[in-house]
């Protein structure tokens, strides 16, 4: 389970960095803004939802249930 985490957790942070790379930069067209603003909120969404579960998922198994 912690290999998944360590996939999930560096890989959005990457694909978050990459995004913000193509937008500073201005590598994309103005139109696209908005879009990869929202795509980067919903992939920092889906990396909280995941840390929350690897979370719990812990506190499970520590507790021997």
């Amino acid at each position: 389970m912690k290999r998944h985490n360590d996939i999930v957790n560096y890989g959005t942070i990457f694909i978050i960095a990459i995004l913000l790379i193509l937008v500073f930069f201005k590598l994309v067209p103005n139109d696209w803004y908005i879009t990869l603003l929202i795509i980067s909120l919903g992939v920092l969404v889906i990396r909280i939802m995941f840390r929350a579960y690897f979370i719990y998922q812990n506190k499970k198994m520590k507790s021997g249930g």
